[in-house]
């Protein structure tokens, strides 16, 4: 059976090539059905290896020769003036990039040890120069190995928990009746960490011109977290410590409005939190003061100015993804079992970025792959339980972590990527405002771009659809499929809450008493007899 090369493929389109996935969004979430005759369909014997053919090549010959000049014989250096194409048949595939370490959420925009030593030199070095007083008086030190240790140390502790010690605050009233908090933030991994140190910088300017001084306990940053986040643990712990009634914050400094936050509703509660504390609300950069009377008008006009850039940067990022997916380049990290290569045009030449730097396209990796197919033997011929599997790719360490998780494997397990299908705008990110949180809304059909690339198949397309029909099968035959999490199962007052189901109804068991010795749990329906349940005496424990 042969496929098409381009139209729709079952309920799906299909565009020749393999395309990536959105940062934030799961490459493999994909429900399309592959027809039979899939070259996944191949068993494991009979499909040939995939091999890394290396290139064999004279010790004299170069890899690469310019245009028009001669090799220097001599020094034997040479560069390319124009790449040609590359004889190599098939380019070497990249490792998979490390997993992120798990951070505790008290750390999230925490920078690393050595941006927080930068940033307290930056201070010391600002403030120095600034407060000539204070270094006489001794509240004010040079960065020395100590004292910058100490700091970071603090700056760590006030981010984590949003306490601020006002005892190392309260010396500097006697020179400095004035005091101040300074909060910065910049928004992107692909931005310069210094971007938080220059906007400290100008909070300190703004604040010496205004005759008040920012004690290093009234410093807080978030480093590489969205504005458009308002529990954001650094701006968090910024707004305990300014509504905290023994410190001595009078004014905050930022560099802009829009390092504050992204959202306008963020922007009302934050100015709403400053005039009902009498606090003031200064802009380093943007001139903005909340004590003018126009306050009001210019929070509306920068919320209509950040709203309509944060749209338009959303629409020409999902051109740019879905441009890049269709031509068969990366997209984010790719899921287990494949990796990254150089990719090359039709004439074997390499193509690059405005930058300079190589784009890269999807490939097997040949390190994960069989893990990717061992998930599935496991599961379908071995009949081991997804908790099981679990445990075994903790002990190796899969992929180089030891945080594999129930749902990962079952996504894993339930994903057509094995197979050569991916799929690319399936869901999207809104933020409810009812709620304050962000849901995952699923987009139409029509805008789902679904590629099949039948060199990609890890897994054939028998086994994976055993795995299917068992992950559904499991599912359907699930007390708990379909239903709310209860209150006992979102927060467990024992430690059966949530967990015991009445085989009779389904109805879940709950606490009927309370005795710290003799507790006992029952069904509703039981004493009653309603929905035919017949469990009537409490069930003790």
């Amino acid at each position: 059976m042969s496929f098409p090369q381009s139209g729709w493929f079952g309920l799906f389109p299909v565009i020749p090539g393999c395309g990536g996935h959105p940062q934030g969004q799961i490459r493999d979430k994909c429900c399309g059905l592959v027809p039979p005759g899939h070259p996944s369909q191949r068993s494991r014997r009979s499909r040939p290896p995939w091999k890394i053919q290396p290139l064999c090549l004279p010790p004299t010959l170069p890899l690469c020769r310019r245009r028009g000049r001669r090799k220097d014989e001599q020094d034997g250096s040479a560069e390319d003036d124009a790449e040609g194409p590359s004889t190599t048949p098939e380019d070497t595939p990249l490792p998979r990039p490390k997993r992120r370490p798990y951070r505790a959420k008290a750390d999230r925009g925490l920078p690393p040890d050595e941006e927080l030593v930068k940033l307290a030199t930056a201070y010391l070095e600002r403030q120095l120069k600034h407060w000539p007083k204070l270094v006489e008086a001794g509240l004010l030190s040079g960065p020395t190995d100590s004292v910058l240790a100490d700091m970071v140390a603090d700056f760590k502790l006030r981010h984590r928990t949003g306490k601020a010690d006002v005892e190392s605050v309260r010396p500097f009233l006697k020179i400095c009746p004035r005091l101040g908090g300074g909060y910065s933030r910049y928004s992107c991994d692909n931005s310069s960490p210094t971007s938080a140190l220059d906007q400290m910088v100008n909070e300190l300017d703004r604040a010496r011109r205004d005759e008040c001084f920012i004690p290093w306990a009234y410093v807080l940053c978030d480093y590489s977290v969205t504005g458009l986040d308002a529990s954001r643990q650094g701006y968090s712990s910024y707004k305990a410590i300014l509504a905290h009634e023994h410190h001595f914050i009078g004014t905050t400094y930022i560099d802009d409005f829009t390092r504050a936050s992204r959202d306008e509703i963020e922007w009302w509660r934050l100015a709403a939190l400053s005039k009902r504390l009498n606090k003031r609300l200064i802009g380093a950069s943007d001139h903005f003061d909340l004590s003018d009377p126009n306050s009001d008008l210019l929070i509306t006009m920068f919320g209509l100015v950040s709203r309509l850039f944060i749209k338009g940067l959303r629409e020409k990022s999902k051109r740019g993804m879905r441009g890049a997916a269709r031509r068969g380049t990366c997209l984010g990290k790719l899921s287990l079992g494949f990796t990254r290569r150089i990719h090359r045009d039709a004439s074997g030449n390499i193509v690059r970025r405005p930058d300079g730097r190589p784009r890269h396209e999807p490939c097997i990796d040949p390190v994960t792959r069989e893990y990717r197919l061992m998930a599935y033997e496991l599961y379908v011929k071995n009949n081991w339980s997804p908790h099981k599997i679990v445990r075994r790719f903790n002990e190796l360490k899969v992929d180089g972590s030891d945080r594999w998780s129930v749902l990962a494997i079952k996504q894993l397990l339930w994903s057509p990527a094995p197979i050569g299908v991916f799929t690319w705008n399936q869901t999207r990110r809104e933020y409810d405002h009812e709620s304050g949180k962000w849901v995952k809304v699923r987009n139409p059909r029509l805008e789902w771009e679904v590629f099949f690339d039948p060199n990609l198949a890890i897994v054939p397309l028998d086994l994976w659809r055993a795995a299917r029909r068992n992950l559904a099968e499991a599912r359907r035959k699930s007390s708990l499929t379909g239903r709310r999490k209860s209150r006992n199962q979102r927060c467990a007052t024992t430690l059966f809450s949530g967990t015991l189901i009445c085989e009779y109804c389904g109805n879940e068991l709950t606490l009927c008493r309370s005795k710290v010795k003799y507790k006992q749990m029952f069904c509703l329906n039981g004493p009653t007899g309603a929905c035919g349940c017949r469990l009537s005496p409490p069930v003790r424990f």
